[in-house]
This record gives structure tokens, C-alpha cells and sequence, in this order.
């Protein structure tokens, strides 16, 4: 606050920030007999979290990009793979996407035959449609503002991303340094040991509870269906679905009395919902 508020108001506007930023860049700048130690220093810790920070909040052309290489590899190029066994960009694989991206084999692709081939791949829960992924990857790719991306600037730009996905992966295993690189970007947790043994547990527990509580249920079932003679399938799947749905039963019976298409439609698909065997069994749980 020393350094950014000049008017000591309590807050840094941006001109206070943008100015701070620039004495401290040019205090680094001068000798280290002249220059502010402590200035320096948080300066350099601010610069290095703001670079972790960008790091780890991709930008959505990453995530784009994450998404269409695992397609290419999993289900375009099948058994090969965009990265070599000594860790670079698979140049040829590339020029062989290119050509299954360029559909009509005019050595360029528009934009309808991207957006075409996009429709296959599973963007996650990315909300942008596919005409704003398209022109996402045709300001990335196409770098002569022609409206087509050429051999040489797909080549490029897919070179450069396959180059990203080594740096961020940090995995010298060719074969999981897309798959990785799409997790980082997408942020997938990862699951250890102590989650799989959590998981085991709950399961466990679940059944355990369903083998107690599941006793004193089928037990008076049996008495009722004893006491009222009636077999324990009626009991189950008839008198009590019935007895739990009833009133649900009836506030969905009135609107029929009024003679609308519509009505009589959600009337039915309530009273079969209720009457359902799964939702008393869904209920019951």
C-alpha cells in the first residue's frame, strides 16, 4: 500500500497500480546498491504468481485445442500418435490430419468443413457453440486472414500446440502427454489410493445398511400380507404405492375434469408415474 497508494485513500486505482508496477520495474532495472531490496523482491513474488495464476486459468483456445487433439489421436489417427518416440511433433501424422480435416481436398479448409468435423469431438463443459469455436481456431490458425487455413499454417499451429502439451504434461511417456495435457487444461481431479479406499468404504457401508435395514422392511411386509391375505407382491408393488401416492394421485386426477389435451396428457403420465413399481422402490431407499 506504501508503494501503490500515492493519495492514501485507502484503495489502488489503476493509474496508482500501473504506475507502481512502472517504478518498480525500473527500481529492478538499476544496480543492486541502488535499488529497493524489499520493493524488488515483492515485485518478483507478484510477477511470479501472476504467472502461476495464468498458468493454471487456460485461456479457451486451450481448452479447445486440448479436446480436438485427444479426438485426433484417440479416434482420428487410431494406432499413431501426433508426438514421436523421442518427444516432438509427429510431423507426418499432422499432414495426414490435415488431409482428413480438408474433406472436399482443395489443400485448405474452410470453415464449414471444420465446424463439420467439430461435431464429433466432446468439447466437456465448454458453453461456446461451434461457429465461436470455429472462429476461435481460425484466429489462432489462420494466419493470413484469408477465411482458410492452409497446409503449412494447420501444420504450424498444430506443431505448436502439440509443443505446449509436452511442456504442460511434464511426462516423458508419449502416449499419456495429450490425455495429460487435456486433464491439466480441463482441470480433471485425480484420484489416489485414499480415494479409492474411500469409495470401497462407502460401498461397503451401503450394502451393510441395506442388509440391517432391509430385514425390518421385508418382515412387515410379510405380516401385513399375512394379516390381510393378500400375496406380498400385492402388498409390495400395489397396496403400498398406492397408499404413498394417493393423495398424489388425486390432486393429479382433478385437472382431467377439465377437457384439455394437455391436461389429460400430464394427468395420465403423474398417475403412471405413482403407480410405477420403480418409484415406490426409489422412494423406499
Amino acid at each position: 500500500m506504501e508503494t501503490f497508494d500515492f493519495n492514501e485513500d485507502g484503495c489502488i486505482k489503476e493509474q496508482e497500480f500501473i504506475e507502481g508496477c512502472r517504478r518498480w520495474i525500473e527500481d529492478a532495472k538499476q544496480s543492486p546498491e541502488n535499488s529497493d531490496a524489499n520493493s524488488t523482491n515483492i515485485f518478483q513474488e507478484l510477477l511470479q504468481l501472476f504467472n502461476e495464476r495464468k498458468e493454471n486459468d487456460p485461456k479457451e483456445i486451450e481448452r479447445i485445442m486440448s479436446k480436438i487433439l485427444k479426438h485426433a489421436e484417440t479416434k482420428m489417427l487410431k494406432a499413431e500418435s501426433l508426438i514421436t518416440p523421442d518427444g516432438k511433433p509427429n510431423t507426418e501424422q499432422i499432414q495426414t490430419l490435415f488431409r482428413q480435416f480438408d474433406t472436399d481436398g482443395n489443400k485448405s479448409i474452410s470453415a464449414s468443413e471444420l465446424e463439420k468435423l467439430l461435431t464429433t469431438v466432446k468439447f466437456g463443459e465448454s458453453q461456446l457453440k461451434y461457429e465461436d469455436i470455429v472462429k476461435e481456431l481460425f484466429k489462432d490458425f489462420d494466419v493470413n486472414n484469408n477465411s482458410t487455413i492452409d497446409p503449412k499454417e494447420f501444420e504450424d499451429g498444430v506443431t505448436k500446440w502439440v509443443n505446449r502439451a509436452i511442456d504442460v504434461a511434464k511426462t516423458t511417456d508419449k502416449r499419456r502427454i495429450i490425455d495429460e495435457f487435456d486433464k491439466r487444461v480441463w482441470k480433471q481431479p485425480e484420484y489416489g489410493m485414499w480415494d479409492f479406499i474411500t469409495s470401497v468404504f462407502q460401498v461397503v457401508a451401503g450394502i451393510l445398511m441395506l442388509t440391517f435395514l432391509g430385514g425390518p422392511l421385508m418382515n412387515s411386509i410379510l405380516q401385513l400380507s399375512y394379516a390381510m391375505r393378500l400375496s406380498s407382491f400385492s402388498i409390495s408393488f400395489v397396496i403400498v404405492p398406492l397408499a404413498m401416492n394417493a393423495r398424489a394421485a388425486i390432486t393429479a386426477l382433478l385437472p382431467a375434469k377439465q377437457k384439455n389435451e394437455r391436461s389429460a396428457s400430464l394427468t395420465f403420465s403423474e398417475v403412471s408415474l405413482s403407480l410405477d413399481p420403480r418409484t415406490h422402490i426409489i422412494n423406499t431407499i
